[in-house]
């Protein structure tokens, strides 16, 4: 009875039968993301995807199911991939990701710990399906003429779900099929095969080297001359005017720290200090603990990027794989120009991130990379932060004038799971088992090496004449769930979360410096003024930095272009934390993304 059942209303049904599955796993992937699934985005995809399967009435009977199982086996792939993506990354896939394929080498390990067994469930009818043709014989029936006809209708109606929303709310607002800072809101309004489908047509239209309006160069300069007006204003009523020059003819030692957040500083768990040697170099530091990390999808490299350049990330892939070539305002063409030797340290492939071909583009001519260190201790991704600092001592001797060395540490990176030979802290097995207790345990091993790094700079005659600057990239522990049941034992209210989990350290160490905490509010965009300050270094390129000075007297504030933490971009001071950008907060985010994308700096230099 079942197969006759089966054998007679299978061949009609499998439109609805297949739009009510694909229907299923969209309800579903809103569920698991934590993202509102709206009317305009249901309605959307609904209407693709009746479109997409009501075509099949149109193939011979043996391609149907083919066809089918294919539309079905490749949304269910998009939306797996895109949860692990955002899971990871909190942000849905990109066509820029695809540039930066190659960054997955080594990173398989670290997407797939977030892997669920209910992200299974997209999968399962994959496998049920087949099954079930299978047990029951499956015998479809050709298609009539009739009932073609009638589908062109059922098309038609497909084809106005899909499109009616993007159009009205396109005629209300043209800017909304735009690239976003936040592309999460692209799968709000649109869905996920929405969200690619205008990711691909802002892929293809953005190929293209961006050309500037006059009147938008007037905005972008005007903009940078009022800025430039009100930094000399503020910095007439310096916070640490001992500071300025402060790093003069000394060495600058720059060291970007993976996953650091500043919440482990300080702190204890049973009864062991997890950061023992950052909080003895606080007494001779300027400490700030509310600096924010403002990375997008270029994660590392987008913290290196906004140190460096003291501009933005772009808004969708990884600036050092779109557009490595540019000219930039760096700090390193800066100290190139002071008589710098300029040398990075990461201890991975010159490749991962396209480093090696962005860094000369911001002053970086020497580049050691895994290849130019002996591999006596790997952990994770590559080499230990443990070999790197103990090798690079004897090239830092080596350099026979005042250097900049930028270090990019690796070990401290997601999933925390470091050999137990490593493990420094002694926790009970339930939070050395949880990702939690991983990251203390990885932290704490960063922490023990770069203590070890400053006793060897000192041991070699180094670290007097050097000023050593460290910060976090991004964040490493993103589930406050994982935080409260592991580390503060309670409930973390909203406010609290952004306040005091979300910031990254930055340290300002010098073996002679007297100790202060400035709790001033900035972003990572901040450094590069900074640290010119600092360094005594100014000039008129000064003005085409978007980042202000983190020493002067003036009010703190960050802006997220989505936040670490958050869906979409927000503001945030001492006063408020404000998740709808004003117009001005935006002109930030918005000039930075023109100066890039139309090589602005590159085109100044040539006029």
């Amino acid at each position: 009875m079942i197969k006759n059942f089966y054998s007679k209303y299978y061949s009609i049904s499998q439109v609805p039968l297949y739009t009510f599955i694909l229907f299923l796993k969209t309800t579903y992937f809103y569920y698991i993301i934590d993202l509102p699934m709206t009317r305009t985005s249901l309605v959307t995809t609904l209407g693709l995807l009746f479109c997409l399967i009501t075509a099949a009435v149109y193939f011979p009977i043996k391609l149907r199911n083919l066809y089918l199982y294919l539309i079905n086996l490749i949304y269910s792939l998009i939306v797996l991939a895109n949860v692990l993506y955002i899971s990871y990354f909190g942000s849905p896939i990109t066509n820029y990701l695809f540039l930066q394929f190659n960054n997955l080498n080594g990173l398989e390990e670290s997407i797939f710990s977030v892997f669920e067994m209910k992200f299974g469930i997209i999968l399962l009818d994959l496998l049920l399906i087949p099954l079930i043709r299978i047990l029951l014989k499956d015998n479809l029936l050709e298609v009539k003429e009739k009932t073609k006809k009638k589908s062109l209708f059922s098309i038609f109606i497909g084809l106005i779900l899909t499109f009616y929303y993007p159009v009205r709310m396109y005629s209300y607002n043209p800017e909304i099929i735009k690239p976003k800072y936040d592309a999460n809101e692209t799968v709000i309004n649109f869905g996920i095969l929405g969200h690619h489908i205008l990711d691909s047509y802002s892929y293809l239209r953005e190929k293209e080297k961006l050309v500037l309006t006059d009147e938008e160069k007037i905005k972008i300069h005007d903009w940078f001359v009022n800025k430039q007006s009100a930094i000399e204003v503020t910095s007439q009523s310096s916070l640490h005017n001992n500071l300025k020059e402060f790093g003069r003819d000394q060495n600058l030692i720059l060291i970007q720290v993976e996953s650091l957040q500043n919440f482990v500083i300080n702190k204890s768990v049973a009864g062991q200090e997890i950061t023992p040697n950052l909080n003895k170099m606080l007494d001779h530091s300027v400490y700030f603990p509310n600096i924010y990390p403002q990375t997008i999808d270029g994660n590392s490299s987008d913290a290196e990027f906004l140190t460096q350049t003291s501009l933005f990330p772009v808004s969708k892939g990884s600036v050092f794989f779109r557009y490595p070539h540019n000219t930039y305002n760096s700090l390193g063409k800066t100290m190139k120009e002071e008589g710098y030797n300029n040398i990075a340290f990461h201890a991975d492939e010159g490749s991962f991130w396209n480093r090696t071909e962005m860094y000369p583009s911001i002053g970086f001519d020497e580049f050691k990379t895994i290849s130019d260190f002996k591999l006596d201790e790997e952990i994770g991704m590559g080499l230990s932060d443990g070999s790197m600092f103990r090798q690079s001592i004897d090239m830092l001797e080596e350099v026979e004038n005042l250097f900049y060395a930028f270090f990019i540490t690796l070990t401290n990176h997601i999933p925390f799971q470091l050999p137990e030979k490593y493990q420094i802290l002694k926790l009970d097995k339930d939070l050395n088992e949880s990702i939690m207790g991983g990251y203390i345990q990885s932290v704490a091993y960063t922490d023990k090496v770069i203590g070890e790094f400053i006793s060897d700079l000192n041991e070699n005659g180094l670290l007097q004449n050097s000023l050593i600057i460290i910060y976090g990239d991004h964040d490493g522990i993103r589930d406050r769930e994982v935080v409260e049941q592991y580390f503060t034992k309670k409930q973390i209210s909203d406010e609290q979360w952004l306040r005091d989990y979300v910031p990254i350290p930055l340290i300002i160490y010098n073996p002679i410096l007297k100790s202060a905490v400035n709790d001033k509010i900035g972003g990572q965009i901040d450094l590069m003024p900074t640290i010119k300050y600092l360094m005594g270094i100014n000039g008129p390129e000064d003005s085409y930095t978007i980042g202000r000075n983190l020493l002067v007297n003036n009010d703190g504030y960050a802006i997220l272009p989505k936040g670490d933490y958050s869906k979409e971009p927000y503001f945030i001071d001492e006063r408020n934390i404000q998740k709808n950008l004003s117009k001005e907060q935006m002109k930030q985010l918005i000039y930075s993304d023109l100066i890039i994308r139309s090589d602005y700096m590159g085109a100044l230099l040539s006029q």
